[in-house]
C-alpha cells in the first residue's frame, strides 16, 4: 500500500479537469498505474482511491452480509457516483460532472492525502472543515489516540 501525504492546491478548469500533482503521482503505487477511482467523501468531498486500494475496500464491501440492510444502504451509500478516472497524456483527470455537483466544487480546489485515499476539496469547504481550535484538536486526539500516542506526538 502507498501513502498519501500532502496537501496540494489545484485548479479545476470548466471542463471538470484538473492537473493531478506530480507529488501524488511519485507517491501511486506501481500497480494503480494511472488507473484512480473517484466517489462521495465522508465530508463535502470527493475521494481518489488507486485501483488496489479501491480493490480491498470493495472487497471487504462484498463480504458484508447482503441480507443485513444496514450493510446494504452502507454499500449503496458508499458505491454512489464511484467512478473509475484516469490520467490522461498531460496528467490531466476528467471529474465526473455530477461528482463536481455534488462536492460544490468551484475553480480553487484543495487535494488534501489522507494515507490510503486523497480527499478532494473545494478550498472554501476545506478551510471550513478545518478550521478547527487547537485545544478541541487536542481533546479529540486524546480521545481517538490514546494517551501513549499523545506523548509521542508531544503537546498540540
Amino acid at each position: 500500500m502507498s501513502d498519501f501525504i500532502g496537501e496540494i492546491e489545484c485548479k479545476l478548469d470548466t471542463k471538470g479537469r484538473m492537473l493531478f500533482p506530480a507529488r501524488f503521482l511519485k507517491q501511486m503505487p506501481a500497480e494503480s498505474s494511472d488507473r484512480l477511482f473517484i466517489n462521495v467523501g465522508f465530508a463535502e468531498c470527493l475521494n481518489l482511491y488507486t485501483y488496489p486500494e479501491f480493490t480491498k475496500i470493495t472487497a471487504k464491501l462484498k463480504a458484508l452480509n447482503n441480507f443485513n440492510s444496514e450493510a446494504r444502504k452502507f454499500t449503496r451509500w458508499f458505491m454512489r457516483g464511484t467512478s473509475e478516472v484516469t490520467l490522461d497524456s498531460s496528467n490531466r483527470m476528467l471529474i465526473p460532472k455530477r461528482l463536481v455537483e455534488v462536492a460544490k466544487l468551484k475553480k480553487e480546489v484543495i487535494l488534501l492525502g489522507c494515507f490510503n485515499r486523497i480527499e478532494l476539496w473545494d478550498k472554501n469547504a476545506y478551510m471550513e472543515a478545518t478550521d478547527v481550535d487547537a485545544d478541541i484538536v487536542g481533546e479529540m486526539a486524546d480521545k481517538m489516540l490514546g494517551q501513549d500516542m499523545m506523548n509521542l506526538l508531544g503537546d498540540l
